[in-house]
């Protein structure tokens, strides 16, 4: 519905000269009040707030469940936290029927439904927390093609995949556009109407006429006349006039505007259910206003609610049979018709009902019920013979029973010969996915996100992932990024992650080793940690911005990650300390500055010949050592891992202070 609709019928004569106006409808009365149309504003508008509440109603009466896909048959997921969250207990103050309800709410009215999914460090599903969408700001670059988004509540960021997102029209997959947004114009007609009614009602609405006397009255007499009739509609108290000496009342006709008032409002009602899709049929409401949000909400859930390794075969779905389902008589007639032509296999039918899979009932009828056909084996049974025909079952078993151990074989053959473990090397800047890196063109050493998560995807079988790093940092939205994946990698392949600091481990390049089930240091590795830095550009705020967002980092990302490796008695103060300094460590055990004193890593015997890593953010740093300001330059190729530490000799005497 478009503003358009109620200015079809409204013809008005304005003269601007004289401001005089003649109304013909009262819409443009409305229209010229200039109410601009808020949320709360269109709550109160009866047609808004029953559609609102019947659709988020509906749909947050619905129960999700879990569903596993498991050898191409669909079973339900029985007693999963999540499941009992959307539902019920959600580990805050609002239940699974208010989270829901109030998250379609703002779909339809704010710039969309907010949950943020609170996870612990084995990445569990501890409670689902409803924001409101007012209190969700959102941060996003302005590259179309490679779109990054972060959330903010208060002080708090939050990361996507941690974010359930229920928006409607959106553009950036961050918010969306809520009705009072699009038909604002239409919205605040109706609500400018409302109001325009009231007004008549605190008047006395349209009971407009004259008093008629028999004899001429007095000034004193017309006075308490005019007096008893204002009381009359300004107050409770007085509901009776009496008029004596012959004074009559006679009703003047309604005038053109408050006789289209009362045409308008069921005008109104009508375009308000248009917008919401509300119709007599509610089987065409389901289809039109209900279904399209309970889609958006499922694939959301899907999204963001499992994890990447559950994504191959669960689902979450809304139950949504007991909302829209006919009679249980009208359901199984169907079923049975349904059955009986052979258009549905009885597990079919059952997966209908939400219930599970029988085994053995992947059949339908081909002919008067004397033919059944499995359509997994594909063979032809008649029951009344006992005999089965057509498919090849014994060469299907054959070829299943070949693939199965030659499959086991080559298991076998991969555990015998060690090769459980994968290495990646991170030799060179860290940089967001198909960005540049801060002083130019992306450098051809640079480990970006996009070739990180394509490595992690492609291992299987994986008990150990070692991690081989001689970086100088780079950026620390990247890096948390990559560190977010190794997490995630590690929940859902249980394999250990193992750092090696090879030579330099610098700046947010060290957030990969510290997530690391255990670090390892060479004698000739250094290692840093300082406060996060960032270039801004922009005015005041602008900048104020990138100020708190870089204090939540050290704060919220930075502090926690160090404290978690610290040694016993390093405390958190004591690292923001060594963070404000700019503290570079050693991995010489006999030396003053070695990291070991301060962190949980292991101390390896050997040097690492390796070359100084390929950076410019060098120059970004306070107090790196003379030998690592002049590196040598890489003298082979990065894909043969076979390079000179020469340029590291003199590091560890000048890192003393």
């Amino acid at each position: 519905m478009s503003v358009a609709l109620f200015k079809k019928r409204i013809k008005n004569k304005i003269n601007l000269n004289d401001q005089s106006v003649e109304l013909t409808d009262v819409l443009l009365s409305a229209l010229l009040n200039n109410e601009e149309i808020t949320r709360e504003k269109a709550l109160t508008l009866p047609a808004v707030s029953g559609a609102v509440d019947f659709i988020s109603g509906s749909i947050a009466s619905m129960p999700v469940k879990l569903y596993k896909y498991k050898n191409g048959k669909v079973e339900e997921v029985q007693r999963d936290s999540r499941v009992r969250m959307l539902n019920c207990d959600t580990g805050n103050t609002l239940d699974g029927f208010q989270t829901k309800k109030a998250m379609v709410e703002d779909y339809l009215l704010g710039k969309g439904g907010y949950c943020f999914i609170q996870r612990d460090r084995q990445n569990i599903v501890t409670a689902l927390k409803y924001i409101p969408d007012i209190d969700v700001t959102v941060w996003s670059n302005s590259d179309p093609m490679n779109r990054f988004v972060q959330f903010y509540v208060g002080t708090n960021k939050i990361y996507p995949w941690n974010m359930v997102k229920l928006l409607r029209n959106t553009k950036d997959g961050a918010s969306g556009k809520g009705l009072t947004e699009e038909l604002s114009k239409a919205l605040e007609t109706a609500y400018s109407t409302l109001i325009y009614q009231l007004g008549l009602v605190k008047t006395g609405g349209n009971k407009k006429g004259f008093l008629q006397a028999e004899r001429r009255l007095g000034q004193e007499e017309i006075d308490k006349l005019k007096e008893a009739w204002k009381r009359l509609y300004t107050n409770n108290t007085d509901n009776v006039m009496v008029l004596n000496n012959g004074i009559k009342f006679q009703e003047s006709s309604n005038s053109s505007v408050e006789m289209q008032l009362n045409e308008s409002k069921k005008t109104l009602q009508d375009e308000i259910n248009g917008v919401f899709h509300i119709h007599s049929d509610f089987n065409l409401t389901f289809k039109e206003a209900i279904y399209p949000i309970v889609k958006a909400f499922e694939t959301a859930l899907n999204s963001t609610l499992l994890l990447e390794k559950e994504k191959k075969n669960l689902f979450f779905e809304f139950d949504t049979k007991e909302i829209v389902k006919a009679s249980i008589k009208e359901r199984f007639d169907a079923y049975k018709v349904a059955k009986d032509t052979g258009l549905m296999t009885i597990n079919e039918l059952r997966r209908m009902e939400n219930l599970n899979y029988v085994e053995g009932m992947d059949v339908i009828n081909v002919g008067l019920g004397a033919v059944l056909y499995d359509i997994n084996s594909g063979t032809y049974y008649t029951p009344n013979t006992g005999q089965v025909t057509g498919g090849n079952d014994e060469e299907t078993a054959e070829k299943v029973e070949e693939t199965e151990k030659g499959a086991d074989d080559e298991l076998q053959v991969l555990e015998e010969s060690g090769e459980t473990s994968a290495d990646f090397y991170i030799y060179g800047d860290i940089v967001d996915e198909n960005v540049p890196d801060w002083f130019g063109d992306k450098s051809e050493t640079a480990i970006d996100t996009n070739t990180f998560k394509a490595e992690l995807d492609s291992l299987n079988g994986v008990t150990d992932f070692n991690i081989y790093i001689n970086s100088g940092g780079g950026s620390v939205f990247a890096s948390s990024a990559m560190v977010s994946m190794l997490k995630r990698f590690r929940q859902n392949t249980g394999a250990k992650i193992h750092a090696y600091i090879d030579g330099m481990c610098a700046s947010s390049a060290t957030y990969l080793a510290m997530v690391a089930d255990d670090i390892n240091i060479y004698k000739n590795s250094v290692m840093m940690i300082h406060k996060p830095m960032t270039y801004s550009y922009g005015n005041a705020n602008e900048l104020q911005h990138d100020i708190d967002t870089l204090n939540l980092i050290e704060s919220g990302t930075m502090l926690p990650m160090y404290e978690a490796k610290a040694k016993e008695g390093i405390t958190v103060e004591k690292i923001a300390e060594l963070v404000d300094n700019e503290t570079w460590f050693c991995g010489n055990p006999d030396d003053d500055m070695y990291i070991g004193n301060y962190f949980d890593v292991n101390a390896l015997d050997s040097v690492k010949d390796v070359q100084a890593c390929a950076t410019d953010l060098f120059r970004n740093y306070k107090h790196v050592p003379d030998a690592l300001r002049k590196p040598k330059q890489v003298k082979k190729p990065v894909e043969d891992r076979v390079l000179d530490y020469s340029a590291y000799e003199n590091i560890i005497s000048s890192l003393k202070k």
